[in-house]
Order: C-alpha cells, then sequence, then structure tokens
C-alpha cells in the first residue's frame, strides 16, 4: 500500500471509529489489562464544573464537549497575581544545556537538538488536591489565545510559563501536557502557536504533535540500547476524540500574596526516559496509528506514562 492509500485507510477507520460514538456511544474495550491514563485535556475545566465526562476510545474518561477551538478563551481569574515559571531542563539533579553535549552518571551522552511542547489548562493544586483553573498568559498579561502556550527549548524567551493566578497558599500546578480535544483537528488556518510554523503538525487524521523530543544520544563503549537509556526520538501524539494528552503535575508549595512570584519549574529528562520504558498498554484494535519509525511508539509511552514519573518539579 503507497503512502497516500495508507493515510486514506487511516482516515476511514477513524472515521468508522468516530461515527458510532457521534451516533450515542460506542463500547470500546482494550485488548490488555489496565487502561490507558489519558485524562482529558479539559480536566482543569471539567473541575469547574463545565461540560459532561463521556469515554474515549481506549475506555478511558474524555473531556467534556467544547464547541470550537477559539482563539479567545475565558478568563478564570481576572485580575489576580503574575506568577511567572522559567523553565530549566535537568537529569539526575543537575541541569542540562540545550543543544549541547551533557554526560549523564551511566557515561552516556545526550545532546538534545529538538524540544517542543504545548501546555494547556493549567491549574493550581489546594489542599486536599482540589484544583483551581487558571490563565495562560503573555508578558504583557494578555490570555494567550486558544488557551495554549508553545514551549521551545530552541527559541529564546520561550521557556517561560506565565500564569494569573488568586493569592492563597498551594502545593503546586498542574497542566495538559498537549492540547485540549478540541483544538487537535488539523486546523490549518489558525494563527500561532497553532500553524504550521509551531513545527508541531501531524499528517491527517492525528491532529497535532503534543510533544516533539528530538536528541544525539552517544552510549558508553558504542554498546547496544538497554531499558533506561536515553532516546534519541519521542513524539508524542493524540487521536481526535480517542487519545487525549496527558495531565501532570508539579509539586511544591506556592504561597501567592498580590506581589508578582518568580519560580522555577524544571523539566527532569531523566523522568522523560523512565517515563517511556515503563510497561505500555497495547491500544484498541480500532486504532489507528502512524507507520512505524516516526517516534510514534516512544510518544505513546510518554503519554501513558507521564503522570506516573516526576517530569516536572517546582523546586
Amino acid at each position: 500500500m503507497n503512502n497516500n492509500r495508507r493515510w486514506v485507510a487511516a482516515l476511514l477507520l477513524v472515521l468508522a471509529a468516530a461515527l458510532p460514538a457521534a451516533c450515542g456511544g460506542q463500547d470500546s474495550t482494550p485488548q490488555a489489562k489496565g487502561t490507558v491514563d489519558a485524562s482529558g485535556a479539559a480536566a482543569a475545566r471539567a473541575d469547574a464544573g463545565a461540560g459532561t465526562s463521556a469515554t474515549a476510545a481506549d475506555g478511558s474518561d474524555a473531556p467534556p464537549p467544547e464547541a470550537t477551538c477559539s482563539e479567545a478563551q475565558p478568563v478564570w481569574a481576572p485580575g489576580g497575581t503574575a506568577l511567572t515559571l522559567p523553565i530549566a531542563l535537568f537529569a539526575e539533579q543537575k541541569a542540562v544545556v540545550f543543544g549541547e553535549k551533557n554526560t549523564l552518571k551511566d557515561g552516556a551522552i545526550v545532546m538534545p537538538g529538538n524540544l517542543r511542547f504545548y501546555i494547556s489548562a493549567p491549574s493550581l493544586l489546594g489542599a486536599g488536591g482540589t484544583k483551581i483553573p487558571v490563565d495562560l498568559v503573555a508578558a504583557d498579561g494578555h490570555v494567550l489565545p486558544y488557551g495554549v502556550q508553545l514551549v521551545d527549548a530552541g527559541t529564546a524567551g520561550s521557556m517561560v510559563v506565565r500564569l494569573r493566578v488568586p493569592p492563597g497558599s498551594y502545593t503546586g500546578i498542574s497542566f495538559t501536557l498537549g492540547l485540549p480535544d478540541v483544538c487537535n483537528d488539523n486546523g490549518t488556518s489558525r494563527m500561532s502557536p497553532l500553524d504550521d510554523a509551531s513545527g508541531m503538525t501531524w499528517p491527517p487524521p492525528f491532529g497535532y504533535l503534543f510533544l516533539r523530543y528530538e536528541a544525539t544520544v552517544t552510549l558508553p563503549g558504542g554498546r547496544a540500547e538497554k531499558a533506561g537509556d536515553p532516546v534519541r526520538v519521542v513524539h508524542m501524539a493524540g487521536l481526535p476524540r480517542a487519545l487525549f494528552a496527558p495531565v501532570v503535575s508539579a509539586s511544591g508549595g506556592l504561597t501567592v500574596t498580590s506581589a508578582p512570584l518568580t519560580r522555577p519549574l524544571r523539566l527532569y529528562l531523566d523522568e522523560l526516559f523512565k517515563a517511556i520504558w515503563l510497561p505500555v498498554e497495547p491500544l484498541p484494535s480500532n486504532i489507528v496509528t502512524p507507520p512505524p519509525g516516526i517516534g510514534f511508539d516512544t510518544g505513546e509511552a510518554l503519554r501513558q506514562n507521564a503522570p506516573k514519573v516526576k517530569l516536572f518539579t517546582l523546586p
């Protein structure tokens, strides 16, 4: 089957899987034990009481329905305090320099050359795990288009997340590592960061990439790769209305007053590698996957396992 026929066949399969759900729901049962941990991309809005839950193709709770992927997003914390979170790359408790060779404790050398990911639906974590939805904002305080941010380690100024938050005491933050499902639909006429210039567009019917990571890895002594080693390519993607972006959290006490606050947000590459080497549940047979060799397998492992590791922290 040539490439064009492959993607046409994939699209037909996705439409066939989605149509019953649109007409009253579909009973999809995973073929392996357990369920894929794929929390809905609109989890924070669900906690705020918006919408109703549904069932995803992998058996997990789908996000509540949203009408459109609108450039204008609701304002969750009008006024509020500016919380600035500069992102720093770490591995094994040491800073990682993007674009340069970094030696890990086992002698492996990692040189990250591409790291981008979307953040959406941020919340502050209160006592007892309660979630307080907050806004992603630009440096000027305006809410970001579509309520999402593209973080790009190769772009100056991109590695900073800014939130507008209400004063109070919190135990950390959570956010969707990717896009809300309503925006994950191969839109071609949207503005940044949902345009082709993002480097995150994905062939139909797969929506956007949620996270893209590419690196050069040199293993000590030229040995073969083994479980736990750094990986070279990760393309984490979902499938509209079926496979959703994971929700992750970063623990760390936050006391927010009326004064602007800055706290570092660390992203641990060794935890990313750990997530990829954890067991992965097979996807249901009606889920279409991209051709092998483009990082989807490592990306799917990350999508399933990101909530199980300490990918982010607030030191």
